[in-house]
């Protein structure tokens, strides 16, 4: 019978090894995953995935194509950059996250273009005439601000109520109550003109008829010199 057990404990295959042909003492341990023969294969399997999680250290991250996007001083930023550095990650998972969060930021802004297109044909012509309001009445810094709306950042509602403000300024003449003129005739007001344009038809034919277009130009001559603000029209 003793030889028995010592021929078993021989002839069977250990439940693990150390390293090839260096079994192990007792049951497997539970840290030993199933799949790894020996203790060695699982170290220097652990060994490899720590140099793929592992990074070398980065002095400062490159914004790149984002750095006139996103301001590298910012705190936010900054606070981002060290903790990258202090779990050393690599630049390219940097450059994905600025990726990510302009994508993020972007899915608020308006389709400029679709906001365009539902205000008509139109649409440029009627931009421009409120661009250079702008640039005529108002201060420097309050027309950039006011720009964004009929740019990247606009939409058709924000476009419709900034020429509203405008058509109520060029109705404020204390001169002409209610754009009338004095002698009883219809004095045509700015709005009315820009009203007149904002019709396909109308500004097709203020590109193609050049007598159309020199006629148009001169009644918004004559309606801006009637008002008490500037209206400028690029033809």
């Amino acid at each position: 019978m003793t030889d028995e057990i010592l021929n078993k404990g021989i002839n069977d295959a250990p439940s693990w090894l150390i390293d090839d042909g260096i079994p192990g003492v007792g049951d497997r341990p539970e840290w030993l995953p199933e799949k790894f023969k020996t203790v060695k294969d699982a170290m220097g399997s652990l060994s490899q995935l720590e140099k793929k999680m592992g990074t070398a250290s980065v002095d400062s991250y490159d914004f790149g194509e984002y750095k006139e996007t996103f301001d590298s001083e910012h705190e936010a930023f900054k606070e981002l950059g060290d903790f990258f550095k202090e779990k050393r990650i690599s630049q390219d998972v940097f450059d994905k996250t600025l990726k990510t969060i302009d994508k993020y930021g972007s899915s608020f802004l308006p389709d400029f273009e679709a906001e365009k297109a539902s205000l008509g044909e139109g649409a440029d012509r009627r931009i421009e005439i409120l661009g250079n309001w702008m640039d005529s009445n108002l201060s420097k810094d309050a027309a950039n601000a006011l720009k964004p709306l009929t740019q990247e950042y606009g939409t058709a509602t924000a476009i419709k109520a900034l020429e509203e403000i405008r058509g109520k300024l060029m109705e404020n003449n204390p001169s002409i109550p209610n754009g009338a003129s004095t002698d009883g005739a219809e004095q045509e007001t700015v709005e009315q003109l820009t009203a007149e344009l904002e019709d396909p038809a109308n500004f097709k034919k203020y590109k193609e008829d050049s007598k159309y277009r020199d006629s148009y130009s001169a009644r918004v001559t004559k309606a801006s010199q009637s008002s008490n603000y500037i209206d400028k029209f690029g033809n």
